[in-house]
């Protein structure tokens, strides 16, 4: 009996690349945050990208490896639609994973008047709302970060903004006037196995 050498593949189709401004949510250009997030990671973008969210939750976001088209120039920005800051929640709905996690190389993202809550569940074993790992040229700011101060764990599972661990390598980390509540460690870093943090801006942040 011959052996299934059958071989599955998964393709994104790319008709195009992002460029300019578009709005996140009921209503808006897309309505489903992880069909932006596939389209941005695995297709790129062709210029400077603005995403309006509009009010409404929003759930975890992940960013692993370079993004297509980006550089200092043509970054992508995360955005409240018309900075209504307090309508627009992103929240890791479970207690095992960060609410926004940039990693593998990822860079050149901005997070400008957004909530960002760590899991807010009772008992989470993680909740955290950055997590920054082999990551450059990203801005937090003017972003309200809460954490749920009543996790079953301690230390840094419950921290704002983390970079910890033998990848948590980064370069040109902006945090600027953000508010950051419940956190056991507002802003938590250390020094990675290899390599060196360089540029890290932390001002005007409660």
């Amino acid at each position: 009996r011959p052996k299934n050498d059958t071989i599955f593949m998964d393709f994104e189709a790319c008709d195009s690349v992002l460029a300019g401004t578009y709005t996140l949510g009921t209503g808006g250009n897309f309505t489903d945050l992880n069909s932006l997030l596939s389209l941005i990671n695995n297709c790129g973008i062709g210029g400077p990208v603005v995403i309006e969210m509009l009010p409404g939750r929003y759930d975890v976001m992940e960013f692993d490896g370079y993004i297509p088209g980006t550089d200092s120039v043509n970054t992508i920005t995360f955005t409240s639609y018309r900075g209504d800051i307090d309508r627009v929640v992103i929240e890791a709905r479970s207690g095992t994973e960060a609410t926004i996690t940039i990693s593998g190389g990822a860079a050149n993202l901005i997070f400008d008047k957004l909530t960002v809550n760590g899991c807010m569940e009772r008992g989470p074993r993680v909740s955290t709302a950055f997590d920054l790992r082999a990551c450059e040229n990203i801005t937090i700011k003017r972003c309200s970060i809460n954490v749920n101060p009543e996790g079953d764990g301690m230390g840094f599972d419950y921290a704002g903004i983390s970079s910890l661990g033998q990848d948590a390598i980064f370069y040109n980390l902006l945090i600027d006037s953000c508010t950051i509540l419940g956190a056991q460690y507002g802003i938590a870093t250390d020094h990675p196995a290899t390599g060196e943090n360089e540029l890290f801006y932390v001002r005007n942040n409660y």
